[in-house]
């Protein structure tokens, strides 16, 4: 669409929506088994690729070293700094039952963006969680991204669990 005439339009869908057959469901369902084994393949290359870029990131200890932080008001907690193409990132380590899944990277003006191919569904990134065991977990709070857990666990003083978007809210909190 062309908007710069400065006109503008609504678009709605009406009727019901269409049921899918329980042909086109088993249709579905074979093919997310036929590309299961890809997908777990695209995991574990990306949680290989995700080691390798952090153990060449650099541990950052004050919220100087990258503006993303200074803009947020936040602490590092953690986070590094990784240097690709004369452009810095800030690094937010995504952990999985496994260990470390895959790669959050913000760049300086708040892009974020992920590794491809990492595993993101269930897998977070604690904050202040030194002081949790599974006997005692106490009080843990759960946020989207990182700017705002890292703003809630110096807020509140309490740990905090990073989802890094909505869509995994659910599955985090019912994992954790």
């Amino acid at each position: 669409l062309d908007f710069t005439p400065g006109a503008s339009m609504t678009w709605r869908a009406y009727g019901r929506r269409a049921r899918l057959s329980d042909a086109d469901r088993a249709a579905i369902a074979a093919e997310r088994q036929r590309r299961e084994p890809e997908r777990q393949q695209a995991h574990r290359t990306a949680a290989d690729k995700a080691r390798f870029i952090w153990s060449r990131s650099k541990l950052i200890h004050q919220s100087e070293e990258h503006p993303y932080l200074v803009t947020k008001r936040i602490q590092p907690h953690n986070a590094r700094l990784s240097e690709y193409q004369g452009r810095s990132s800030l690094v937010i380590p995504i952990m999985g039952e496994s260990g470390l899944t895959s790669l959050q990277f913000i760049k300086a003006d708040g892009g974020k963006r992920f590794l491809p191919g990492g595993e993101i569904k269930g897998c977070f990134f604690g904050i202040g969680m030194s002081g949790v065991t599974a006997s005692e977990p106490g009080r843990i709070l759960i946020a989207e991204g990182f700017a705002t857990g890292a703003s809630l666990s110096e807020w509140f003083r309490q740990p905090v669990i990073v989802a890094f978007n909505a869509g995994n809210l659910e599955p985090v909190a019912r994992r954790i």
